[in-house]
């Protein structure tokens, strides 16, 4: 992806002139409330976002209710549930899907919904370089996905 669409996958907090942020950072207090998870293994306070998972994880998540008896959990370097990084290339067509849990996915990453939607444009469009990338996360509601994504669209470009 380019910087700008990084940028908006990092979360940097350095707004613009205009327009005005839809909200400040949480504090780390604050943000504790709303996601109680922050604290625990890969969950990560975060100002903007309020939590976001920690980078480069990689872990089996156990669950005895699960076909598999539970998932791999496999973060990118910026925390996405995602195999690789951003090439950082220019490509065609970006995509950042946001999400609670049925975006994050109970299953392994080429699984999820946003590796399967990326595969089938990657199929439709085979010349296209096409990217998608999963920035799902469980606990998650629509104000606190969008409104601290929206935000870091704003930010001015990683340097």
């Amino acid at each position: 992806c380019t910087s700008f669409q990084l940028r908006i996958a990092r979360g940097l907090q350095r707004p613009l002139a205009s327009p005005p942020p839809l909200r400040e950072p949480l504090s780390e207090e604050v943000a504790a409330k709303f996601y109680p998870a922050i604290g625990k293994v890969g969950y990560l306070y975060d100002p903007t976002r309020g939590m976001r998972r920690e980078g480069n994880m990689d872990f089996w998540r156990p669950f005895p209710q699960h076909p598999m008896k539970g998932w791999r959990i496999r973060t990118n370097e910026l925390g996405l549930r995602e195999d690789v990084d951003p090439s950082g290339e220019p490509v065609d067509l970006c995509v950042l899907v946001l999400g609670d849990s049925q975006t994050e996915g109970v299953c392994q990453n080429k699984d999820s919904f946003p590796n399967r939607l990326e595969a089938a444009l990657r199929e439709a469009h085979p010349r296209q370089r096409i990217e998608v990338w999963n920035a799902g996360m469980g606990a998650r509601v629509p104000i606190t996905i969008s409104a601290p994504w929206n935000r870091s669209a704003r930010s001015s470009p990683i340097s």
